[in-house]
């Protein structure tokens, strides 16, 4: 419990300070919490190392579960692996990403906003052609999707969003759903 100090004790203290007799005390802790860090907006780091080592081991999960759902739909063995996981801007994002392409827009409560998986045309008409009756090594021209392709791949895709739920449940319990899918990149406005 702090000490009160009368009113003569004071001015003595005030007369000490004044004269030099007293040298106050620094606050060296505050000043090392305000020091200043360099920040740049163009390249916002919002997760930490443990939130990236969190974010692997749920989609390794998820790159489980969709192995084993994919190769059940196209009756082949499926195999798929997280290439990386990294931060990278919206813009940069959209700038890597191929068009045409199936941009799967979702949310997934109680994470706020929207999310995006993205499948790309090579993935997507290797699918489509197996799930058409075809080899699925067929070479396909880069073209746009027509509208019984998207609705095919829009009802496979409902299921790889589906299968979030399973990947994260150790860590959360999601509830994710599918919005919407775009194809152009460049038009998706829900992220910008």
């Amino acid at each position: 419990m702090s000490e009160v100090l009368s009113q003569s004790e004071i001015d003595e203290l005030l007369s000490a300070l004044s004269s030099g007799q007293v040298i106050p005390e620094q606050d060296t802790e505050n000043k090392e919490k305000q020091q200043v860090k360099k920040y740049d907006f163009r390249s916002p780091k919002k997760f930490s190392k443990d939130h990236i080592t969190t974010l692997e081991m749920v989609y390794d999960n998820y790159a489980r579960i969709i192995s084993g759902y994919l190769t059940a739909q196209v009756r082949t063995n499926v195999q798929v692996k997280v290439a990386i996981v990294d931060q990278v801007t919206y813009e940069e994002f959209i700038r890597s990403v191929n068009s045409p392409t199936i941009l799967n827009i979702y949310t997934m409560p109680p994470l706020q906003g929207s999310l995006i998986l993205e499948t790309n045309p090579q993935f997507v008409f290797q699918i489509l052609d197996i799930l058409f009756g075809g080899p699925g090594d067929t070479v396909f021209k880069v073209r746009e999707f027509t509208e019984i392709e998207k609705t095919v791949i829009r009802s496979v895709n409902e299921k790889l969003i589906d299968n979030l739920k399973l990947a994260w449940e150790d860590v959360l319990n999601v509830e994710p759903k599918l919005v919407d899918i775009e194809t152009n990149p460049a038009l998706n406005q829900t992220m910008a």
